[in-house]
């Protein structure tokens, strides 16, 4: 357990759908309790965590399915504010066990599965999300250190260019 992050799955119990396989998606993305929480527009269920351990099948399942970079961008794009992000995923697609983004005003026909990630506030939202998604480059994961180094590497790269063409053009 950890005090650093907190994690939220939640999806709304539709009156045609069986408790048990919607447990069965919200647990592929956190593994943990699930409780039922009655709201004034139905049932939902849902898992509330600070147990970073309960998202590894997401963590492994962004990384066969290869969607680290998707998933990465995504979480910066949906940041609600400093210290939380929000992805959507399509219940149907997760049920076949494939992670499937998708925006909530989509609306897929059975509702979406909220992953909400929030951080305490001492923490940085920004480096919860850099170790749950990293960066990549050319598919393989690097650290925020080996990034800068690639970074300079390609900067240098790119003078070099410029001076070639720069020669060739005075050489002329």
């Amino acid at each position: 357990m950890n005090d650093w992050m907190y994690i939220t799955c939640e999806a709304k119990l539709n009156e045609t759908e069986d408790e048990t396989k919607v447990r069965k998606v919200m647990n592929f993305l956190v593994q943990d309790e699930i409780k039922i929480d009655k709201r004034f527009d139905g049932i939902y269920l849902v898992i509330v965590t600070t147990d970073e351990s309960a998202l590894s099948t997401f963590y492994e399942a962004i990384r066969t399915q290869r969607l680290l970079d998707t998933i990465r961008k995504r979480m910066f794009q949906n940041k609600e504010y400093e210290g939380m992000t929000s992805l959507y995923f399509n219940r149907q697609a997760l049920w076949n066990g494939r992670l499937s983004l998708v925006d909530f005003e989509d609306n897929p026909p059975l509702g979406a599965v909220l992953l909400q990630i929030v951080a305490d506030e001492n923490e940085d939202i920004d480096e919860i999300i850099n170790k749950i998604a990293p960066k990549t480059y050319k598919g393989k994961e690097i650290t925020e250190e080996e990034w800068r180094e690639i970074k300079r590497k390609e900067a240098e790269r790119r003078e070099r260019e410029k001076k070639k063409l720069k020669k060739r053009g005075s050489d002329q």
